[in-house]
C-alpha cells in the first residue's frame, strides 16, 4: 500500500440461496411493515396479498395500488389459482397492479 493511500479491502459475498421480501407501506400515514419468506412459491405471494386487503387497517377503502418488480408475473392468474373463486374476484376487484 502506498503511504497516505487508503487501505484495501476484498469484500467476498456469498450466495445463501433466495428469499421473498414483502414491504407494505402507507406514506401519508408512516405505516410500514415487512415480511420476509424463504418460500418463492404464487401461492406464498397470494397469501400476503389478501392479507392487504382482509387488514382492518383499510376498511374502507376502495382500491389498493400494488407496485411490484417482477415484469413477467401473470398476478391476475396466481389469485384465481390460489384462492377459491369468490374471494379471488374479492381480492381482484381490490388491486390495482403497476
Amino acid at each position: 500500500m502506498r503511504r497516505g493511500g487508503c487501505p484495501k479491502v476484498n469484500y467476498e459475498c456469498v450466495r445463501e440461496g433466495m428469499c421473498n421480501a414483502f414491504m407494505f407501506v402507507q406514506l401519508l400515514d408512516g405505516w410500514r411493515e415487512v415480511h420476509v419468506s424463504k418460500m418463492t412459491k404464487s401461492a406464498r405471494w397470494t397469501n400476503w396479498i389478501q392479507w392487504l386487503v382482509d387488514l382492518r387497517r383499510f376498511p374502507r377503502v376502495q382500491g389498493i395500488t400494488l407496485v411490484c418488480d417482477e415484469l413477467n408475473a401473470r398476478y391476475h392468474e396466481v389469485v384465481y389459482a390460489a384462492s377459491a373463486r369468490n374471494d379471488a374476484f374479492r381480492i381482484q376487484s381490490k388491486l390495482v397492479i403497476i
